[in-house]
């Protein structure tokens, strides 16, 4: 029987996808599934990540005659897996020894649909002290909201790593992601996700790394991505005004940094519930 299925989209990077696929065969776990899908990458890489694949029966390798981007890729990985649970894991990151272990105990004897942990940035491009910072932030300013009371909130403040997630797979329920955004598409997943009244918890270890880098997406996304992604957020949080207000500082936020009048639109919205607007600035803050 298949326990977990771990989805790993991949493109141009056989080095640290090589990684990336030892850290879960490392997991103390039966049951694992690996299913790598190649996002055509150039010739010169292939013949390495076929390797990769045929290095362990339980890796299965999809091939895509086409870029066609990360959520395509987990959409076509989350249609071919058969585990219980699953994870989606970026080819750059990787997870720690005891993840599945920790995340797996949790959901004995519980109606859990979804855990978390907590992820620890590893980066070149950050001094120490920025990584200490974020690290650190990961433990100590995660109580404005739960993500058992308030998971939706939780989300869309913290933007945990999506390898930060195990999902029972029966409590996706056919949801996607949306393959025609390049920024935030594994946050409207899991907000998706939590508006159907999942059941969530977040655990307090650290059980995955993320490697922040110049390639990142988040790194590499535009003004016109994020803002792309929040417009989503806004259609779909039509009666959550906590997200709506995050939400509408984020976008004043982006539009002022790039000289947008729009500014002026979101500040004036974010205005409209000012106890919410002193409360998430003076978090940023």
């Amino acid at each position: 029987m298949i326990k977990v299925s771990v989805i790993i989209p991949t493109y141009n990077r056989p080095t640290s996808l090589q990684a990336a696929v030892q850290s879960v065969l490392d997991q103390d776990v039966e049951g694992l599934e690996i299913i790598i899908i190649d996002d055509a990458s150039e010739e010169k890489y292939q013949d390495q990540i076929a390797a990769i694949a045929a290095s362990n029966a339980v890796v299965e390798l999809i091939l895509n005659k086409e870029n066609k981007g990360v959520s395509a890729c987990r959409n076509v990985g989350l249609s071919r897996s058969r585990g219980a649970f699953v994870l989606f894991l970026d080819d750059d990151d990787t997870l720690l020894p005891e993840m599945f272990k920790c995340a797996l105990k949790a959901f004995e004897n519980s109606s859990l649909d979804l855990v978390s942990c907590r992820s620890k940035v590893i980066s070149v491009n950050l001094s120490e002290r920025q990584l200490k910072r974020y690290n650190a932030q990961q433990k100590d300013k995660l109580n404005l909201y739960s993500m058992a009371s308030h998971p939706a909130e939780h989300i869309f403040l913290y933007t945990p790593q999506i390898h930060t997630f195990l999902v029972r797979r029966s409590s996706i329920n056919g949801i996607q992601f949306p393959e025609h955004l390049n920024y935030g598409e594994d946050m409207i997943f899991w907000l998706t996700l939590v508006t159907q009244g999942v059941k969530c918890k977040k655990l307090d270890f650290v059980g995955c790394r993320y490697n922040f880098h110049d390639n990142s997406a988040s790194a590499k996304a535009n003004f016109q991505s994020k803002m792309a992604c929040y417009h989503r957020v806004l259609a779909e949080a039509k009666s959550n005004s906590t997200i709506r207000n995050l939400c509408y500082i984020k976008m004043a936020y982006l539009t002022l940094s790039n000289r947008d009048l729009h500014f002026f639109k979101w500040v004036m919205r974010a205005l409209r519930r000012p106890s919410l607007l002193i409360k998430h600035v003076w978090y940023y803050i």
